[in-house]
């Protein structure tokens, strides 16, 4: 990454496959890397969007303040379970000694080497999964979040890949839409927009302007 995350600060995230190979194969790879996220970003990072296409993804994030996530326990750090070892827990419940503060940045890049050992495990591969380190960009106003999580939902669209939003399985924009999302705070990102309608709206109205 280029820049250093700051606190309460929101960031285009993004990455493609190298020499712009395929980084998903199958749907048990988008679920896979969905699976690492969870594991590895969502405890540190609060997502407005995020969309897997097959050889790149973007995910708009803000990256949370230290005391809106626990620590990690210098007990589990051996454990192979990845569950275990990354578990955070309240400060009040592990020993002070015991405690390691996360450094959410390097989350990251635990999250995509973890993604690059199962890619090149499953599909008999060696080298470069990941064509460069993480881009990053920093978002600083409100209209360029609201354009941004509207231009990663309709990136299958600007692909070719579907007519409209709502027609693509790997993003969150019907998670959102159906205040069903595992990452995303629907509600708070819906007010965003004003409505649901809106919403909707908003995300069609770009789509038909940017990429007709």
């Amino acid at each position: 990454m280029s820049l250093s995350l700051i606190p309460d600060h929101h960031y285009h995230i993004f990455n493609r496959g190298n020499n712009c190979d395929l980084l998903f194969q199958s749907d048990l790879d988008y679920s896979y890397f969905l699976d690492l996220y969870s594991i590895y970003a969502n405890p540190f990072f609060e997502t407005y969007s995020w969309c897997l296409m097959n050889n790149h993804f973007h995910f708009c994030i803000r990256a949370k303040s230290d005391d809106e996530f626990g620590r990690f326990d210098k007990r589990n750090r051996w454990s192979k379970e990845a569950k275990i070892k990354w578990k955070l827990f309240d400060m009040c419940e592990i020993p002070l000694e015991m405690q390691i503060t996360p450094q959410p940045q390097r989350m990251f890049a635990f999250l995509f080497d973890s993604y690059a050992k199962y890619f090149n495990r499953k599909y008999v591969s060696r080298g470069v999964v990941f064509e460069r380190s993480c881009e990053m960009r920093l978002i600083d106003t409100d209209e360029y979040l609201i354009d941004l999580i509207c231009y990663i939902h309709n990136n299958p669209v600007k692909h070719n890949i579907c007519k409209s939003p709502e027609q693509y399985r790997w993003s969150s924009y019907n998670e959102i839409i159906s205040d069903n999302s595992v990452f995303c705070n629907s509600e708070k990102i819906i007010h965003l927009f004003d409505s649901r309608e809106n919403f909707i709206f908003v995300h069609r109205s770009k789509f038909l302007n940017d990429f007709d």
